[in-house]
């Protein structure tokens, strides 16, 4: 499992990440990753959820939407 936090901006690499997860088809079904955190606020002030949703897209496309889970709030330690 890999779990990424913080705020979601496009210098994180998360698109690289998700690939990561599609490409490890042995297995699949035990491989996850959360990413925890809102939208940056000047990438939702100047763009929406648009990056949001088009790494939710990725995830569809590259069919591993079940393995690829985003919280669009902070969460807890408990929660993750």
């Amino acid at each position: 499992m890999l779990l990424t936090f913080g705020l979601l901006s496009a210098e994180q690499g998360h698109r690289v990440c998700i690939a990561r997860v599609a490409g490890h088809h042995p297995g699949i079904s035990q491989r996850r990753l959360h990413r925890a955190g809102q939208t940056h606020p000047n990438l939702l002030r100047d763009e929406g959820e648009a990056y949001r949703l088009s790494l939710e897209r990725l995830a569809k496309d590259l069919g591993v939407q079940k393995h690829v889970v985003f919280f669009n709030r902070f969460v807890e330690v408990e929660e993750s």
